[in-house]
């Protein structure tokens, strides 16, 4: 049982590709598994809940599904308060979380999950490549193995509810691009908790350029030293793993959509 946690900020046409091409099927053959989309806008609000209901109504779809939004429109930010919404609104008590634009390889989820206990989270390996090279793969795994890219842990966490509760969420005052997921390992890592590596693979899709709440590049080039100055403080000084006081996740919570599936509503009923 595993609630899949995406921060959503302006990523329509990247969702779109990543789950109706590769990770729907990932999902879907889950037992259970519930996805949970955080929209930190309301502004692709309506399209993202108009292509659920139409998605959800041509297919089996045997997952559970969340739209929870922030109904206040803002500049771009750190993804850290969605992220907690989502935990704290979430079904299941273990959480994958993932960028709307990150596709699954086969067998993933339970190479990441099955490796995340009460002692320990888990990370995978991610690769980043443009749309145009994955459109042009055969097999999604054989094309992963093909990419001569440097591999990143970022984006590819398995935690539990007892680990956020523990170490206060994911840093909710973080205001720059890059390096809240650093922090958020880190601060696990001084509550006591191991790390595990493992096997599960992710390929972070780069879309064309789109607009410049889109623009990573230069979010990251603008952010960089103050991320750096950071990522140093926390690893050589931070000796406290609670952020927020403790009291995370609950900046906005309306849903705007909710499909659960043909067993879950029956089991409910019994």
């Amino acid at each position: 049982m595993i609630s899949v946690i995406m921060p959503f900020y302006k990523k329509y046409d990247e969702f779109v590709f990543s789950f109706e091409r590769y990770n729907f099927a990932q999902f879907n053959k889950q037992k259970n598994l519930e996805l949970v989309i955080v929209c930190d806008d309301p502004s692709e609000t309506d399209l993202l809940c108009i292509y659920l209901e139409g998605f959800v109504a041509r297919q089996k779809v045997n997952i559970k599904i969340k739209v929870i939004v922030n109904e206040n429109q803002h500049a771009w930010r750190a993804p850290t308060k969605a992220i907690n919404v989502g935990v704290k609104n979430a079904h299941y008590d273990k959480f994958l979380v993932m960028s709307p634009e990150t596709l699954i390889i086969d067998g993933s989820v339970d190479a990441i999950a099955s490796r995340c206990n009460v002692s320990t989270f888990a990370i995978g390996i991610l690769k980043f490549d443009d749309i145009a090279s994955v459109n042009r793969g055969a097999s999604l795994q054989q094309h992963f193995h093909s990419l001569n890219k440097t591999i990143s842990a970022y984006g590819s966490i398995c935690f539990t509810r007892e680990q956020a509760d523990k170490v206060g969420g994911y840093n909710e005052s973080w205001e720059v691009w890059g390096g809240d997921d650093d922090d958020f390992r880190h601060r696990l890592q001084l509550a006591g908790y191991k790390k595990s590596a493992t096997l599960a693979k992710f390929i972070h899709v780069q879309m064309q350029a789109r607009h410049e709440y889109n623009a990573s590049k230069d979010k990251e080039r603008h952010s960089k030293g103050k991320v750096l100055k950071y990522k140093v403080d926390a690893i050589t000084n931070n000796k406290n793993y609670l952020a927020n006081d403790g009291c995370f996740g609950n900046d906005f919570d309306k849903v705007y959509f909710e499909h659960a599936c043909r067993e879950s509503a029956l089991a409910s009923l019994q």
